[in-house]
């Protein structure tokens, strides 16, 4: 016979249980970021069990506050909702300016003027370093082919192909100013 302790028995497992899930989902989504902050230089990489270790807490705080004063948000070192929101948006693979480079030398965020040998801009565009007379870059090609596959059907503000490949030639010409790189249309 069920009793109401036993009930009250199961009702505290199972609220324990929920509490644990969501505990654990939480921690997921703060590992996510954490990962963000790794992969785009704003943290030198950690791995397993020392991912939240006290060491590594203290050096994703500062991380964060780069990434904040990078995007000129408020530099409180939390994961905060604005921080978060810039964290999830559109961008490309490649390191920021300012963070530690791909190979995991530190740059000094606050000096602009400082490049590492080895870092470029989000843009990929060609920085000559301080101790190098060489530029370097993150892309090995240097020259990019692209086609249309196939065009958008009526656009209310794009009102024919011609247009379409106007605004998109445009886009490859800006680029190519500020990225070293080439880019070329091809038939398909």
């Amino acid at each position: 016979m069920i009793t109401k302790q036993r009930i009250e028995y199961v009702f505290l497992c199972f609220s324990i249980l929920i509490i644990n899930i969501q505990l654990t989902s939480e921690q997921k989504f703060e590992q996510d970021y954490y990962r963000y902050l790794q992969q785009f230089g704003y943290t030198p990489k950690v791995e397993g069990r020392r991912l939240f270790s006290v060491i590594a807490r203290s050096t994703y705080t500062e991380g964060i506050r780069k990434f904040q004063r990078l995007y000129k948000l408020p530099e409180t070192g939390q994961l905060d909702e604005r921080t978060k929101y810039f964290m999830q948006k559109a961008r490309c693979g490649n390191p920021d300016l300012g963070t530690y480079d791909s190979i995991g030398h530190p740059v000094d965020v606050d000096r602009s003027e400082s490049f590492s040998t080895h870092v470029q801009g989000r843009s990929g565009k060609t920085k000559v370093a301080e101790s190098s007379s060489k530029p370097t870059h993150i892309w090995s090609k240097r020259h990019l082919k692209w086609c249309i596959v196939r065009y958008p059907e009526q656009q209310k503000y794009i009102t024919s192909k011609s247009h379409i490949l106007r605004v998109i030639n445009q886009s490859f010409y800006d680029w190519q100013k500020h990225s070293g790189l080439t880019f070329e249309m091809v038939e398909t």
